[in-house]
């Protein structure tokens, strides 16, 4: 079942400061369209304005937002029709701080109408959910998970890996790290890495329990 949501701040009303007189190709950044409660994203020395709120989601997904109850007006103000669509362009993002979910929903308040821009005065958001659950048991399964490690038995040997790229393990490099070419059988050789990339911030974010084995050509 997908539940409407009212957003915090859901009655917006935007107050703008159009200001044409300055040229794009100006030292200084140029910002045709000032909102009192907008933020800005530069593009080529312009600035588009841009609004959001944040609302907390640790117990909802997000399925479909809009816009309802809109007003607009209009500017002849036409340079930014390459970078802005036909309507008002919104995006989600999810973001998580001190083990909190919330969604940050941005909309960019000005779109291109025929030759001229309009821009919006008045709206009001229409977001639907749906309910959602962390997994909360993620952290318990991992930390009581058994399983049996490859570290636990055979003969292993740990190499420095310090670029990208092919590597090729030679008789000759064996010998120089003191291995025994004479008990190394290659039908059980492997070679085992997880990339050297960082652990994810989140516990509940999946990833491999131990050591992954590689794919290697002999």
């Amino acid at each position: 079942m997908v539940f409407p949501l009212v957003a915090q701040q859901n009655n917006v009303h935007l107050t703008w400061d159009i200001n044409l007189s300055e040229k794009a190709d100006s030292k200084e950044l140029f910002i045709p369209f000032n909102c009192n409660k907008c933020d800005q994203i530069v593009f080529k020395k312009s600035a588009i304005p841009t609004y959001s709120v944040r609302i907390s989601a640790n117990t909802i997904n997000t399925t479909s937002v809009s816009l309802k109850n809109i007003k607009t007006q209009s500017s002849p103000f036409n340079g930014f029709h390459t970078i802005i669509d036909e309507d008002f362009t919104i995006t989600q993002q999810v973001l998580y701080e001190k083990r909190k979910r919330s969604v940050l929903i941005t909309v960019t308040p000005i779109r291109k109408s025929g030759n001229k821009t309009d821009y919006l005065t008045d709206f009001e958001w229409d977001i639907k959910t749906i309910p959602y659950t962390d997994n909360l048991n993620t952290a318990k399964n991992k930390k009581d998970a058994t399983y049996e490690s490859v570290l636990s038995s055979g003969d292993l040997y740990k190499v420095k890996i310090e670029s990208d790229g092919v590597f090729k393990i030679t008789k000759t490099f064996l010998e120089a790290n003191g291995i025994d070419i004479n008990t190394v059988s290659m039908s059980k050789f492997k070679v085992y890495g997880n990339g050297g990339e960082m652990l994810p911030e989140l516990i509940q974010t999946p990833r491999a329990e131990d050591l992954v084995e590689n794919a290697i050509y002999s």
